[in-house]
């Protein structure tokens, strides 16, 4: 006899709203002590586009992240809103943009990603690029 999926894996669970809602929540945890804060793209509210300042930005940056030579970067992005569920996939969509564009400029290094959702939107709709 074959064993149930539950025999197999444990219980089942799902994740309940408050749940959901908490995780979205947390806190990013602090970049590196030897980190610095490479550039920060400033994105529209509700918007995944980067204007042509940001794309500026990731230009200069990727200089930079080039001629170091540096083996990895880390975007972390941040986006506000009501519902911190959207918000999290704005952040997402965004820090994957970034990452996008970083490539297309030939960039090397591993691009390591997170994103959060803020209760702040004024200040949290923004990808900011951390260098070792």
């Amino acid at each position: 006899m074959t064993p149930s999926r539950e025999q197999r894996s444990g219980p089942a669970t799902t994740a309940g709203p408050q749940n959901v809602a908490a995780a979205e929540q947390r806190e990013p945890p602090a970049p590196p002590p030897s980190a610095t804060l490479g550039a920060t793209v400033i994105y529209a509210p509700n918007s995944a586009n980067l204007s042509e300042s940001g794309r500026s930005e990731l230009t200069r940056v990727a200089g930079e992240i080039n001629t170091r030579q540096l083996r990895y970067v880390e975007l972390r992005s941040y986006a506000g809103g009501d519902d911190p569920i959207d918000a999290r996939k704005v952040a997402l969509a965004r820090a994957l943009s970034a990452s996008s564009y970083l490539i297309d400029l030939r960039v090397k290094a591993q691009i390591r990603i997170g994103a959060w959702a803020t209760s702040d939107r004024i200040a949290s709709e923004r990808v900011e690029i951390w260098l070792p």
